[in-house]
């Protein structure tokens, strides 16, 4: 379930847990919800946790994600950033 808008909240079937698509650079990532909340999810393991933070960080230092974006209302799928 995906939609078109820049940064989008859908449930990824081959991936547990909900995820943020975000296109950055004409490139579509997905990031998983708990790295934009801040809330940890216990479906994510350690070793994709590392690879996703350390994902983020490069992408902070490029000023491509903003910091201060956060996700409301998961279980409603409402974005607010």
């Amino acid at each position: 379930m995906k939609t078109k808008t820049p940064l989008s909240l859908y449930h990824n079937q081959n991936k547990k847990g909900f995820f943020i698509n975000k296109t950055i650079e004409n490139k579509s990532i997905d990031l998983p919800c708990w790295l934009v909340t801040g809330k940890a999810s216990i479906n994510v393991s350690l070793r994709r946790a590392q690879e996703a933070r350390r994902m983020i960080s490069r992408l902070k230092t490029k000023n491509l994600v903003n910091i201060n974006t956060k996700i409301c209302n998961i279980h409603n799928k409402t974005i607010a950033y």
